[in-house]
């Protein structure tokens, strides 16, 4: 028998149909049927551009639809609230952008609304389909690399690439999710969730470097009240101690490393696309990896394009798959207490049980 086929609806004209609607509409099994701004100029031009015949700027209208089966929320962060709310009630499947929340109270409303419905539930972390970093799974877990004892990560972004970092938003402003820990930190900590098991203790110092944004429009600068770059230092329950550097300032990229030191062995990811493993002779030697279809330079479209059809997949099997908003709960309470850490000049404190 051929599975039904799901329909995916949109919400957020942004992130959400440049990658993520694209994403959707080239998984098999996968058909986009609605678009949702809260510009309705924006939803009707992205719906005519992926030939989808229904554009709203009221996502309850979205989510009520009966040949939406998936509610995609892309809107930002301060919103993945109530719309992945209304969408759990309506009895869709929802998935969910990161930063999943505002706070620690507000993921577990969603997590419990889900497991109320028995919705399937998934947060975009969509760079654990990259194959490199599955790969160091896989052979952390197999005890190839031996106790893992230290991960050192550094990932430093020329932020003119990135027109929305440079422009009055959301993106600058603490009360509406924003910050480059949740854009960019939320990636990592759950990367190192996913290899190494849950993380107990974080020392953060969050910094803005640029505390006034004045866009090329002349408007009147806006003071930013989120951090465009951070240093944590995360301790796992295994007892592995990590540190995550990463900023959105730099004029110049480096690009990024990801450093992984075990007790039988070392590995080294360059700019997400390359694994090294530590020869017994000092050196490294690359380990041939299959390759993500990539459609520009932007980093999400290979990964998120491989996460969109495994969604598809678990959806049409009825099959729950991580990252899910436990994910999305369990990375919120590294967050919450990187900030409190911060507040506190970067002592360390212990992340909340959840």
């Amino acid at each position: 028998m051929t599975a039904k086929r799901v329909g995916v609806g949109v919400i957020g004209t942004g992130f959400g149909t440049r990658i993520l609607a694209p994403a959707f509409a080239g998984a098999p099994g996968a058909e986009l049927r609605a678009i949702c701004s809260a510009h309705l100029e924006r939803a009707r031009a992205a719906a005519q551009e992926l030939k989808v015949e229904f554009a709203t700027d009221d996502y309850l209208s979205l989510v009520a639809r009966h040949d939406v089966d998936l509610v995609c929320v892309a809107a930002p962060p301060a919103l993945h609230h109530p719309m992945v709310l209304a969408a759990l009630e309506a009895g869709k499947h929802v998935f969910c952008e990161k930063p999943f929340a505002l706070d620690l109270t507000q993921a577990r409303e969603m997590l419990d609304a889900a497991r109320a419905r028995g919705s399937l539930h998934f947060l975009d972390f969509e760079f654990r389909t990259q194959p490199a970093r599955r790969e160091l799974r896989r052979r952390i877990r197999a005890g190839e690399l031996g106790t893992i004892q230290h991960v050192e990560i550094a990932a430093m972004v020329d932020g003119r690439a990135f027109p929305v970092l440079n422009r009055h938003g959301w993106w600058h402003r603490r009360e509406c999710g924003g910050g480059w820990l949740g854009a960019m930190g939320t990636h990592f900590i759950d990367a190192l969730r996913d290899w190494l098991g849950e993380i107990r203790e974080v020392s953060a110092h969050l910094e803005i470097a640029r505390p006034l944004l004045a866009p090329a429009s002349g408007s009147e600068p806006l003071e930013v009240t989120v951090d465009d770059g951070f240093i944590l230092r995360l301790r796992c329950e295994s007892g592995a101690l990590c540190s995550v550097s990463s900023s959105s300032f730099p004029r110049h990229s480096p690009g990024q490393r990801i450093e992984c030191y075990g007790t039988e062995g070392s590995a080294l990811i360059l700019e997400d696309r390359e694994l090294h493993l530590g020869r017994a002779d000092g050196g490294w030697e690359r380990v041939a990896l299959e390759a993500l279809a990539a459609g520009d330079s932007h980093p999400s479209r290979g990964p998120l394009g491989a996460w969109a059809r495994e969604v598809i997949a678990a959806i049409q099997a009825g099959k729950q798959l991580a990252p899910s908003f436990e994910d999305g709960l369990r990375c919120q309470a590294v967050v919450d207490a990187g900030h409190r850490s911060h507040a506190q000049a970067g002592r360390w404190v212990a992340v909340e049980q959840v």
